[in-house]
């Protein structure tokens, strides 16, 4: 398992670091640790093939939908695929819900020091009335309701998350998964 975590470590500090320097988290990074875990996880059987490619499955499936809605970017998913494919299901499917937690937080922080929290809710709002009388599901920026000033490097919820998951299960702590 060590291995893996190095491996998680590395992917993190990679994604992390082109994310807040270039607003984008390289492909050239994420897709060849996800084979590497692939791999590593064939090898030494650990978490194995299957945990493995559920790992890359689970992610794809849970962000796709905010994906298409361009709420995150695909290499965010493509990240959080990464860590499914070194780490596996059960690793990935508990850091999902650290992941979101500390991006609702810095949210909510960046909304709070911005002070636009009342007009962030409004838009949101509206954009899901939008829906609810065209049921039409069109990206969210594309509502006039997105403003990039306010852009938030998803990849260091993705990091702490990650971290407080592995910090959390080393202690035999579990939300979902054992």
């Amino acid at each position: 398992m060590m291995i893996q975590v190095i491996e998680l470590i590395v992917l993190l500090g990679l994604c992390l670091y082109t994310d807040l320097r270039e607003q984008k988290i390289k492909n050239k990074y994420s897709l060849p640790l996800a084979m590497i875990g692939l791999i590593t996880n064939l090898l030494t059987g650990e978490i194995g093939w299957t945990g493995s490619i559920l790992g890359i499955i689970l992610p794809f499936v849970v962000f796709f939908p905010f994906f298409y809605l361009r709420m995150f970017r695909a290499g965010d998913i493509k990240a959080m695929m990464a860590i499914g494919a070194i780490m596996g299901y059960r690793f990935v499917g508990n850091a999902i819900f650290y992941i979101f937690a500390i991006g609702l937080i810095a949210a909510l922080i960046k909304m709070m020091i911005y002070g636009n929290a009342k007009e962030r809710f409004r838009n949101l709002g509206n954009y899901f009335l939008m829906f609810f009388r065209s049921f039409r599901l069109a990206p969210y920026e594309e509502t006039g309701n997105y403003d990039k000033s306010i852009h938030f490097p998803f990849s260091v919820a993705i990091a702490i998350g990650s971290v407080i998951n592995l910090i959390v299960q080393y202690q035999g702590f579990y939300i979902f998964w054992k």
